[in-house]
């Protein structure tokens, strides 16, 4: 079979491979379209994060916006360079030069940069054609922009007060629930201030998350983390639960860390709905709920773990410093496995 540059990189290999066995191809891989067109623009590319828009993959280009500094984009004739531009010009976001390389080592061969996106929404491109995002440097005076990390202190998000994950609980529930790729679906049950669902759009580049909360001044507050962090791939849901688990995406990662005297109930659903090889994790401080869960999730074959969780922060004194303890929290999480009888 012949197929143009390399098969394995969002071409035909991998598909054969898995049809007909890795014992049965062999492959002989010439350079990739990304490789040819960073290589006409003089430009680095193993810094460079890639993405296919091609034919039936995803639309989702929320990678864009996760603070990374270069791109190699495969579009096709719907999702080109203009329908790209577009979307970026959505999300206001303003900050890149792009670079159009239309039927490249052809006599209509065009390579064209763009400083202005506006002017690329407006255009039509030859096909193939493949795009080049770089960031521009910021300005002296520009805004920094806001960059995020997991364990964020408190005070960068906007919560009501003591309803947030805090810092230090965040950074071990964002461990437990083991992000492996960049494309999970992931619930964030009980958001309050949506402070693990930020932190996690940052490992979940290619992915969704959607947030549930219940209160509607929570919501308003998500929605101002959102903006301020510039996260595209939140939804936020404000429903009651378990109710809203009925129209959301199946997910492959859970989180619970509020749900009140529906805890149990709540669970017990998500653990429903959530995908074979799926991890939830739950946060609680009452003991009732602790032990609810755990047998919950023990009598949904889940083999749960549970840590307490027990920190103490520096706090100043007139002359030193002294230790001030936060509540104790349980974290408690499992991984949902075929049963020997599926």
């Amino acid at each position: 079979m012949l197929a143009s540059g390399d098969p394995l990189f969002f071409g035909i290999g991998t598909y054969l491979v898995k049809k007909i066995g890795k014992e049965n191809v062999q492959i002989f891989p010439n350079i990739s379209s990304i490789a040819k067109a960073f290589s006409k623009i003089n430009e680095s590319w193993h810094d460079a994060h890639l993405i296919s828009l091609h034919g039936k993959r995803s639309n989702n280009i929320s990678a864009v916006f996760s603070g990374k500094e270069k791109f190699g984009i495969l579009t096709d004739k719907k999702k080109d360079p203009a329908w790209i531009a577009q979307k970026i010009i959505e999300k206001e976001e303003s900050g890149f030069s792009m670079c159009v390389l239309e039927r490249m080592e052809t006599d209509e061969e065009k390579i064209t940069w763009y400083d202005d996106l506006s002017k690329v929404a407006e255009k039509k491109f030859l096909h193939p054609n493949i795009v080049i995002l770089k960031r521009k440097p910021l300005s002296p005076n520009s805004a920094n922009i806001k960059q995020i990390h997991i364990g964020m202190e408190d005070h960068n998000f906007f919560y009501e007060k003591g309803l947030i994950t805090k810092s230090e609980i965040r950074s071990i529930v964002l461990s437990k629930l083991n992000f492996v790729t960049d494309n999970h679906i992931f619930w964030d049950l009980g958001a309050g201030s949506g402070s693990v669902s930020i932190e996690a759009s940052s490992t979940l580049t290619n992915g969704m998350i959607y947030a549930v909360e219940k209160n509607k001044n929570r919501v308003s507050l998500i929605n101002k983390n959102i903006s301020k962090f510039n996260v595209p791939n939140i939804k936020v849901i404000n429903a009651q639960l378990p109710k809203a688990l009925e129209k959301i995406p199946l997910p492959d990662r859970i989180f619970i860390g509020g749900g009140g005297k529906n805890l149990g109930k709540i669970t017990e659903q998500a653990i429903n709905k959530l995908a074979i090889n799926g991890i939830i994790v739950i946060n609680t401080v009452l003991i009732q709920s602790l032990e609810s869960v755990f047998s919950i999730m023990e009598n949904k074959g889940l083999n749960p773990h549970a840590i307490s969780v027990q920190i103490s922060k520096s706090k100043s004194m007139p002359h030193g410093n002294r230790f001030e303890a936060l509540n104790s929290v349980w974290i408690i999480y499992g991984k949902k496995e075929l049963s020997k009888n599926e």
